[in-house]
């Protein structure tokens, strides 16, 4: 048996790799990456897999190559309403298990995030605290940086000057809430 020092939680190896906890499951899942399971249930990783895996791809932790992840999206959900966040993180993340997710609960944080994460797909409420969701949409257009994001708006106004304002500011489409599961995997698909 090995050391348990020679074992890595799943945090630690993300880390050491530079990808999220929830992207070094998905790399296990699909056997990517190779995992131990703890009597409680819990993931473990080799220390030596994990720099193995990071020394033979140096060019996918630089930046360089994507290779091992050509097809994930990065979806970044972006509502102040904790609840629907965690919702529509928890959906998402069982319908397309090989993406990537983020959240962020205020404009602010909305467009560092997407300065620093580059995500595909931006789910992006209205009314946020700070800066409202078209402005920071309106942002986001203005830099040709980001010219590729997809953007679906997201509100709970049920006004067409709120689609409208979202639409005015470069959303490619907007959700009214509530709004149907099936009709977002239908947006996230095209």
């Amino acid at each position: 048996m090995n050391n348990p020092k020679d074992w890595l939680s799943p945090q630690k190896a993300a880390q050491l790799l530079m990808i999220s906890p929830i992207t070094l499951r998905q790399w296990a899942s699909s056997g990517k990456i190779k995992a131990a399971t703890t009597p409680g249930g819990h993931r473990r990783f080799l220390k030596s897999d994990v720099l193995a895996l990071a020394e033979a791809n140096v060019d996918i932790f630089t930046g360089q190559d994507d290779a091992l992840m050509q097809d994930t999206k990065k979806v970044l959900i972006v509502d102040d309403d904790v609840d629907f966040n965690a919702m529509l993180h928890f959906e998402l993340s069982l319908q397309y298990e090989g993406w990537q997710f983020e959240t962020a609960l205020d404009g602010f944080d909305a467009g560092l995030k997407v300065a620093e994460w580059h995500p595909t797909i931006l789910l992006l409420d209205l009314f946020l605290p700070g800066c409202h969701g078209d402005k920071v949409c309106h942002q986001i257009r203005s830099n040709p940086e980001f010219r590729r994001l997809r953007i679906i708006g997201m509100t709970g106004d049920t006004g067409e000057y709120a689609v409208s304002r979202f639409l005015d500011a470069g959303a490619d489409e907007v959700l009214q809430k509530p709004f149907k599961m099936k009709r977002l995997f239908e947006l996230l698909e095209e």
